[in-house]
């Protein structure tokens, strides 16, 4: 009797299981349309942004940075990582 109780929770539990798994792929399915717009519509236009102001403000601080030997770090923080941010995805 006990072993027939557990069994029928148990399968009880596995078929919420199931069915929560499901609405959640939908659901999942969903959220990546929504990532995928706000991706096209609004991330990669302000990484475009930030490259090209980066590389502006790059391009005037190089003397300087040049100097004081921060030249590769400057090009990673003002051009690189926007750049990153705004062509590529993973």
């Amino acid at each position: 009797m006990k072993l027939k109780t557990a069994l029928l929770i148990a399968s009880i539990f596995a078929t919420m299981n199931l069915s929560s798994a499901f609405a959640e792929d939908v659901d999942t399915q969903e959220l990546r349309r929504a990532y995928k717009v706000a991706d096209i519509l609004v991330v990669r236009p302000v990484g475009l942004v930030m490259t090209l102001a980066g590389s502006a403000l790059y391009l005037v601080t190089i003397p300087i940075t040049v100097l004081s030997g921060d030249s590769e770090e400057s090009a990673e923080i003002l051009v690189r990582k926007p750049a990153r941010m705004a062509f590529s995805r993973r």
